[in-house]
This record gives C-alpha cells, structure tokens and sequence, in this order.
C-alpha cells in the first residue's frame, strides 16, 4: 500500500518541478482554496467508480496542491488537484514519468482537457494525468483494483467529475 501512495504522489511533485516560465492568472491560489480534491469527487463517487467500497477521503493540501486519497480493501484512489503559478510543461513530465517508471505504458485519451493521458501499470492500475489550459493539471490515480484495462473506465469517469467541479 506504501508504494501505491508513492506512486500516487510523484506525477504532483514532477508537475511542479517540470515547467516552463510564464506568468500565471492571478486567482491562482485562491481557486484551490476554494476547491479541494475531496469536495470535487467525493467517496460516493468513488465507491460508483470503481464499484467497490472505500475509507472516508484523506486530505492532503498546500498552497497551490489539494490531494484526496480513498483506501479501500484492495488498492487505493487518489485525486489530486494542482494549479501551477506556471506554464506546465508535459513533454518534460511524461520524460520523467517514463524514466521513474520504465515499464509504465502512455497512451493519450482524446476529450479531456488540453491534454490527457494515461499511464498504466500492468496488473496494478493505472493513473489518468490531465493538463487543462497551461495552469491546471488533474491526477487520477486508481492502484490495486485491478489492472489498467480494468481500471480506466474509472479513472476516467473520476476525473471527469473532478474537471467539472475544478
């Protein structure tokens, strides 16, 4: 469980080191404030998801960053929400996702956001990265509940509820 919430949190810490300068909007850091993970997508909706039941949201937040980790029996959902006070730069994101995690598999996913693609781990799950604008990035990440071919369908309808509340 340790190591899916490893993984869970590096695509956040590489978004924020991973970019390219450029002012950012102004209400920035009062929209996170205002929006968190756990109030964009809430267990319920998780639980609907992936069809299994799951712990109460553990929040995780600072500044510009707002995570919310659902444990359930099997694995664990992680929804993490961040606007970057610069232009993100996912080239350089998907070149260290692609070395942290050698054996991950990229694969676009058309109709969300900007940019949006997932990495799947084989029979560990999957994590569904959307790039919104230049400022926004959503992290889907659903590990344990089986492989990423079972798993994407509700990575993707998790984040779809989040970008419609973010």
């Amino acid at each position: 469980m340790e190591a899916m919430a490893a993984l869970s949190y590096l695509p956040l810490l590489l978004a924020v080191t991973s970019h390219s300068p450029a002012p950012a909007p102004a209400a920035a850091s009062a929209q996170i404030k205002a929006m968190t993970a756990c109030l964009a997508v809430t267990r319920s909706e998780v639980e609907a998801a992936i069809g299994q039941p799951i712990g109460s949201g553990k929040e995780h937040k600072d500044r510009a960053t707002s995570s919310c980790q659902y444990d359930g029996a099997e694995g664990q959902v992680t929804v993490s929400i961040y606007r970057s006070l610069v232009r993100l730069n996912l080239a350089a994101e998907i070149k260290q996702l692609q070395k942290s995690i050698p054996d991950a598999k990229i694969r676009d996913v058309q109709g969300l956001g900007t940019r949006a693609f997932f990495m799947d781990m084989g029979g560990i799950g999957t994590q569904l990265h959307i790039i919104r604008g230049d400022y926004d990035y959503v992290l889907v990440s659903v590990l344990g509940f089986g492989g990423a071919s079972q798993v994407s369908a509700a990575a993707e309808t998790i984040a779809r509820r989040a970008l419609d509340r973010f």
